[in-house]
């Protein structure tokens, strides 16, 4: 992750450790959404006069 810290201070001026920092906040919320994907895309039941209906 340091190398991507080094990219954002070179390209944006962010020291480097506030840029590390951000570096692993993203990755943390990447992993986040990649782990619970399934319970996000998941098919929602709903209530209507049809006989199977559900959000996708």
């Amino acid at each position: 992750m340091p190398q991507f810290g080094k990219i954002m201070t070179t390209e944006m001026g962010k020291p480097l450790k506030s840029a590390i920092a951000e570096v692993q906040k993203c990755a943390l919320v990447c992993r986040y959404y990649a782990e619970n994907a399934p319970m996000f895309l998941a098919d929602t039941p709903t209530s209507t006069d049809a006989s199977t209906s559900f959000l996708r």
